[in-house]
């Protein structure tokens, strides 16, 4: 094991100077670790609102090269990338974060130059991984003021700026395999002011280069020099996400819903997004109409989505992983949905296609997001997950909603029966859920909720399951499997708010025995944010 002490003096050493050769945990290192010492700003700090932006940083330093990826939704923006360090090919230092940025005024001076200011608040999370159970952890949080004078031409805008910002750091020592009072959770905070500027050209309002340089003021600090390009998606008005459409952005994973235990099993990760679309496929959009007619006159309406998302599913595999335990496989998919709904009734018909194996990417995301915790376990196993084949699931579901109102407050009950067919799963299934509120949302339909809502859920489903490709294994060819049990039973437990356009629901989901050597039930958490706009 390594000397924990070492460590400590080593990587402080390496990101700043410092006079003590038996120094451990620095505020300055935790700062270092993370996105927060690249000089890219969010998207929307001068008040340049766009429904979604994507881009990557390139950020530089004598001792290290750093890569970040970025995605923004209107003014809100999500990095995540990684950090070479020449002297330690054996170790990953990974960095994430997110930030949100808002304009705080303009000005012009005379025509085509503008004053233009605004505000950036963050959070980061970095980690330098030893793969070896030990490593140090960054966590920073603090806010960004950015000034500059915008000159604009035709098709392009140039804005030199200069953003001067304070944050806290936290640097941490930590590992499982990281012991004694000068290692595992030894931890120093501080506030840390950093300096830093730049350029940013923006070209026919969509492409927007940039660079910069920022330094932490502390003693030895190295600046980093960062460039960066971004595209502007979607409208580029300034009002962001008013006319972006509804989206739902859907997390589930097993640790949000564990009490003593955080390893990974069964149904562990899954991302889901689904965006309404004003049309959908023709043909999708005529067997939903053989499905439920759907009459304007009485108040059904006809919406789309496209649906994106990825499931993982392991064993258990701490300390081992048993022979009779299911295997380890990843469920990487794209489909369209069209749905006719009224207060009442919703119908709704989609398509999944997508693929399973190496190219669902399961195994690489789950090994990534362990490698940011030094203390996680590092899956073993995935060499023999479930082989690429492509995938398909149709489903149709109807559910209906009746509700009693006293005031604000109500409740109501959703019967709901699906039926899915596809090599990924065939199943049935049929459910009951009951539903209270207080100014609360309606389950489905998808126009903008007035005030502030609460809401709570319980609810009972019963599967009867005739495949799945993750417990069976794959179709046409030869490889890990376990006996399925047909009849599964699950159990919800939910709750709510809702505000204006945007609704944050959580959900505790329990399902049980899924084969006949697995776990007698299954816990799993699922959190979503939903945004409605206009179609």
């Amino acid at each position: 094991m390594r000397n924990c002490l070492g460590l400590g003096s080593l990587t402080v050493a390496l990101f700043v100077s410092v006079p003590s050769a038996g120094a451990q945990a620095n505020p300055a290192t935790g700062l270092v670790l993370t996105p927060a010492t690249f000089s890219m700003l969010n998207p929307s700090v001068f008040g340049d609102n766009a429904a979604v932006v994507v881009g990557g940083n390139y950020g530089h330093r004598p001792d290290a090269k750093g890569y970040l990826f970025s995605a923004s939704l209107s003014q809100v923006r999500f990095q995540f990338g990684r950090t070479y360090w020449p002297l330690f090919s054996r170790a990953k230092s990974l960095m994430t974060s997110l930030d949100y940025g808002h304009g705080i005024a303009s000005r012009t001076v005379i025509p085509g130059i503008e004053l233009v200011s605004g505000a950036q608040a963050s959070v980061g999370y970095g980690v330098l991984n030893w793969m070896d159970g030990s490593g140090q952890e960054g966590v920073v949080g603090g806010v960004l003021l950015a000034g500059g004078a915008r000159l604009s031409g035709p098709g392009f805008r140039i804005t030199p700026y200069f953003a001067p910002g304070y944050f806290f750091a936290r640097h941490a020592i930590v590992g499982y395999n990281c012991s004694g009072p000068d290692c595992y959770g030894y931890t120093r905070n501080g506030l840390r002011f950093s300096t830093g500027g730049g350029v940013r050209v923006d070209v026919l309002s969509r492409v927007s280069l940039e660079a910069g340089v920022r330094k932490t003021q502390t003693t030895g600090s190295i600046s980093r020099r960062s460039f960066g390009v971004s595209y502007r998606l979607g409208n580029i008005d300034g009002r962001g996400l008013s006319d972006a459409g509804t989206f739902t952005l859907q997390m589930d994973n097993d640790f949000l819903a564990r009490v003593s235990s955080l390893l990974d099993e069964d149904y562990t990760q899954g991302f889901h997004f689904t965006f309404n679309r004003k049309e959908s496929p023709v043909r999708l959009d005529r067997v939903l109409e053989r499905l439920d007619h759907c009459p304007i006159e009485q108040g059904c309406v006809v919406r789309s989505s496209t649906l994106v998302g990825q499931e993982i599913y392991t064993p258990r595999y701490y300390p081992s992983v048993a022979a009779d335990d299911r295997p380890f496989g990843g469920w990487l998919y794209g489909g369209a949905q069209s749905s006719a709904m009224t207060d009442r009734d919703l119908t709704l018909l989609s398509v999944k296609i997508g693929v399973t194996g190496p190219p669902s990417l399961a195994q690489q995301l789950q090994v990534t997001f362990h490698e940011l915790v030094p203390a996680y376990i590092i899956p073993p196993g995935w060499t023999d997950q479930l082989k690429f084949e492509p995938g398909l699931i149709v489903t149709a579901a109807k559910k209906n909603y009746s509700e009693l109102r006293a005031g604000s407050a109500s409740v109501g009950l959703i019967k709901s029966a699906s039926a899915s067919l596809g090599n990924i799963l065939t199943d049935v299934e049929a459910g009951l859920t009951l539903r209270a509120g207080f100014n609360a949302e309606h389950p489905w339909t998808l126009e903008k909720h007035r005030g502030f809502g609460v809401h709570a859920s319980f609810g009972l489903r019963e599967d009867i399951v005739l495949h799945n490709l993750f417990l069976d294994g794959n179709t046409l060819r030869a490889g890990p499997h376990v006996d399925r049990v047909p009849f599964v039973w699950q159990k919800e437990l939910g709750a709510g708010i809702s505000f204006g356009a945007t609704s944050l629901d959580y959900q505790k989901i329990v399902r049980s025995e899924e084969f006949t050597t697995g776990r007698s039930y299954h816990p799993y958490g699922t959190i979503s944010l939903t945004r409605r706009g206009k179609f």
